[in-house]
């Protein structure tokens, strides 16, 4: 290979040989979607709006051509130019068209609106002289990233930038309004370990079309790199030139218009000869500081040589000390080596004292970069030390997930020993024996009473009436837990309690839920709002709770009609008729107890409400799970309501009668005309940065994208992701997302406080795996998102694409584009109107109004009175 890195051989070569093999397309892409990001707005604004070309100078394979029309067309064409005739031919095979051609940059002879190009100048020994060529062909801006403070460079490379290396004009016509630098060595997966700055030239014309400011030109050119002269200069040409585009515009009289134009440009030719006189005393700058440059690596060289000679005369004055110490030792030649041993140290002290003195002077500017990089170090120390805690912490973690489970296991183990000898206590207490001894209980507990339980009283044998839907007549067992006798006084008060409920709901069909979610939860779940909508409908609602958090003992009211017990068993031996509304995340109920209550004359309704799998209930499905679901999608007797499609086409499949298909839905209420003053104290800081919120609220756990969420936070560091909800299965500290600076994770937030939170969104989104699970899955978070009329973008779940309100990503790279589309769609009508028109169609109530409907179809006599007389009439 020849070694001269900018000859039309050495890259065509190059491209030929090791150039993806060394992750060439890979860097290029890196670097086009760094300049990307570090594009100011209103520079991508102007291009959008008036750029119709576009060249990628020193393009290699195109993959900057293929980002740059995705960011910027189609209105803009955006072509590629290399002179590797290998480069080129690559590019138009990947990407095939014709925009793409060979040609020597050092001669471009054609006009675009924009020149782009990316890591290409540092080859050039004199990349300014290459600058002016493409000043004179870029009408609107010059657009060049390059490697920056590369002091020790590339072999490839030939040229270091530095804010010196920077003029203010180029061309005499193009100004510096741009200029950021950036450390890529700090990006995941990056390509180039060290700084990479953006710098942007425009011309008069697209200064004035933007409005910038004449005090930002020159802006980002460091003062001591740059003369003040300089950038003055800058500004007063930006201003000139700006001026004379407005007079061309404004003066309706073409005499004096020309005039005042040609008196400007004259002003103009003074500017640029002023500025050319300075730019050549900056070149004698630079030429000066290339020569001091030298001098220190001279200086160093010089240095170390010195070092050597030390180290070497100390071994040598060793070696003479041990030959004195093995001879008898002689006055003379002691003060002979003596001698000699002080004239060489005199010597190399004075040869260090000269040399210290120029290193000193010239190390002074490399402090600095020292002390970065010694802060580097330490933070990558820390990185490690806190990585090993993490990792210990994960292992603790791994050991009591499986003792959780272990513990589950147990604890389901137990559950079922309990049902089993409560079923057979309550065959006791319903037996003839059991009543014909009530007398010896009354004694019993008189006896009790006078040992100091005053609380106690007997227990009536007979059976409680009451009333059911239609008029049917309801009975409560004497008991339906098995008590010791110290508690039956308990039980008692319980059925009493029940007794007078059904006595003041006489004639209200009863539905009872088994004990599935507790009421007391950070987050409403559909258990909830169902439950609440079917008692205003008028349903006599028992809402069985697992009494995990809710702390409840015999029956609490909720709303009307809506009860809260922890007597599962209790009201599930109301006699009489009643609907038992069950759950698929049931995984406590079991074929026998189905079976059971359809003899006792129970009505069942059945809710299919996610897919049954392990990555929801956190193991195994147990065969009894299945074999009850399978039991309960056959029977035509049970009402069965599905809550996405995928789900209610499975039960189709079995049958066609008694099926309701009811998906999630919000409470549009609570979250609708929230506005977005006074932040919660927990974001105000983050709301005060001024930066786009990107939003989710919900669960962490295996089905969430958190490679997704990572791409986002990587590729867009200017929005801030806020992610509310619980760690479900450890999997969100696992992920590692809560190192980037910009996600910020809060816990749950309670229900009621949620909108607090949520109306900060600026984009909210359901970044979910598609899986077996999420295919099933209507999120109430996405009804909820509605209701609060912001941008929706979620992955691409068949729940999400039935609404047009939404924005449906494919994979990752159109999720990042629709994030920023729908930055763009804020405030706009026809969206707010489609998420508005969503969320008014999927309230809670029309679900529990379907669900209402399906009920009294499947069994009339169970309707509420007033949807019985609705039907008549």
């Amino acid at each position: 290979m020849t070694n001269d890195v900018n000859s039309h051989e050495y890259w065509n070569e190059r491209f030929r040989t090791d150039w993806n093999e060394l992750g060439g397309p890979q860097q290029t892409e890196m670097f086009a979607r760094v300049a990307l990001r570090m594009m100011p707005a209103w520079l991508c604004a102007d291009i959008q709006a008036h750029a119709r070309s576009m060249l990628d100078a020193g393009c290699a394979e195109g993959e900057a051509v293929a980002l740059l029309r995705n960011r910027f067309g189609p209105h803009c064409r955006v072509e590629g130019m290399d002179f590797s005739e290998e480069a080129i031919a690559r590019a138009r095979a990947k990407h095939g068209d014709g925009d793409f051609r060979t040609g020597d940059l050092s001669e471009l002879d054609s006009h675009h609106d924009v020149i782009f190009s990316s890591n290409t100048l540092e080859h050039f020994r004199d990349p300014l002289q290459l600058l002016e060529r493409w000043s004179r062909q870029a009408r609107d801006h010059l657009v060049l990233l390059v490697p920056f403070w590369e002091w020790n460079r590339d072999p490839e490379h030939a040229f270091t930038f530095e804010h010196s290396s920077l003029p203010a004009v180029v061309g005499g016509r193009l100004v510096c309004t741009h200029v950021d630098v950036q450390n890529t060595a700090r990006l995941p997966q990056t390509r180039w370990n060290g700084h990479q700055a953006l710098i942007v030239y425009s011309s008069p014309e697209a200064i004035a079309r933007s409005r910038l400011s004449v005090d930002a030109l020159g802006d980002g050119l460091l003062p001591g790199s740059l003369s003040a002269e300089d950038i003055v200069a800058a500004r007063a040409f930006g201003t000139t030139m700006s001026h004379a585009a407005a007079l061309a515009d404004e003066d309706p009289r073409a005499e004096a218009r020309d005039q005042r134009v040609a008196q400007t440009l004259e002003a103009v030719n003074t500017l640029s000869r002023a500025i050319g006189e300075q730019s050549a005393q900056l070149q004698q700058e630079r030429e000066a500081g290339e020569r001091i440059r030298s001098d220190l690596v001279h200086l160093m060289d010089r240095l170390q040589a010195m070092q050597e000679a030390v180290a070497r005369g100390d071994e040598r004055l060793a070696a003479m000390q041990d030959e004195l110490a093995s001879v008898q030792p002689v006055a003379s030649l002691k003060e002979a080596v003596a001698q000699a041993q002080d004239n060489l140290f005199a010597r190399i002290e004075a040869s260090a004292r000269r040399t210290d003195a120029a290193f000193q002077r010239q190390s002074e500017s490399l402090g600095e970069k020292i002390h970065v990089l010694e802060a580097q170090i330490g933070a990558q120390r820390e990185a490690q030390r806190l990585h090993a805690e993490l990792e210990a912490l994960r292992e603790k973690q791994a050991a009591a997930d499986l003792e959780l489970g272990r513990l589950a296991v147990a604890e389901r183990l137990l559950k079922q020993e309990l049902e089993r000898e409560r079923g057979k206590m309550a065959e006791l207490l319903d037996s003839s024996s059991w009543r014909l001894t009530g007398p010896l209980r009354t004694v019993a507990t008189g006896w009790y009473r006078l040992r100091g339980n005053p609380r106690l009283r007997a227990v009536p044998d007979a059976p409680v009436a009451g009333t059911l839907a239609a008029g049917a007549p309801a009975t409560i067992p004497a008991t339906a837990t098995p008590p010791p006798l110290a508690d039956i006084a308990v039980v008692d008060e319980h059925r009493a309690a029940l007794r007078d409920i059904l006595d003041r709901h006489a004639g209200q069909p009863v539905v009872v839920l088994r004990p599935v979610v507790d009421w007391d939860l950070p987050l409403f779940q559909r258990p909830h709002h169902i439950a609440l909508r079917l008692a205003r409908a008028g349903y006599l609602y028992f809402y069985c709770t697992p009494n995990g958090r809710d702390g409840v003992n015999g029956f609490r009211r909720i709303d009307d009609n809506l009860y809260l017990t922890d007597q599962f068993l209790l009201v599930n031996r109301i006699a009489g008729g009643k609907i038992l509304h069950l759950y698929s995340t049931d995984n406590h109920c079991t074929t026998e107890y189905v079976q059971e209550r359809v003899a006792a004359g129970d009505r069942l309704m059945y809710e299919y409400i996610d897919e049954i799998h392990p990555t929801i209930s956190g193991f195994e499905i147990p065969p009894h799970v299945m074999e009850k679901h399978a039991l309960l999608l056959e029977r035509p007797d049970v009402l069965c309501v599905a809550s996405a499609d995928k789900l209610h086409n499975e039960v189709r499949a079995v049958r066609d009668t008694g099926l309701v298909m009811a998906t999630n839905g919000v409470e549009h209420e609570h979250f609708h005309g929230r506005g977005r003053e006074n932040p919660p104290a927990a974001i105000a800081d983050l709301v005060a940065l001024g930066k786009p919120i990107i939003g989710y609220f919900g669960a962490f756990a295996v089905w969430f994208d958190y490679e997704l969420v990572a791409r986002l936070a990587a590729t867009r560091p200017d929005y801030t992701i806020l992610l509310l909800g619980w760690d479900y299965d450890g999997s969100l500290d696992r992920s590692g997302i809560k190192h980037f600076p910009n996600v910020h994770v809060l816990g749950p937030i309670p229900y009621r406080e949620l909108p607090d939170y949520a109306r900060f969104f600026d984009v909210s989104t359901i970044p979910f795996l598609i899986n077996d699970v999420t295919e099933s899955t209507s999120p109430i978070k996405l009804f909820e998102y509605m209701s609060l009329e912001h941008p929706i973008v979620t992955t691409n779940m068949p729940e999400c694409r039935k609404y047009a309100s939404v924005m449906v990503a494919r994979d990752h790279g159109e999720f990042v584009a629709l994030v920023d589309r729908a930055l763009d769609l804020r405030g706009d009508v026809a969206t707010l109107e489609l998420l508005r028109s969503d969320a008014r169609a999927n309230t809670w109530d029309s679900k529990a109004s379907a669900i209402a409907d399906g009920i009294a179809r499947q069994w009339p006599e169970y309707a509420p009175a007033a949807k019985r007389q609705e039907k008549a009439a």
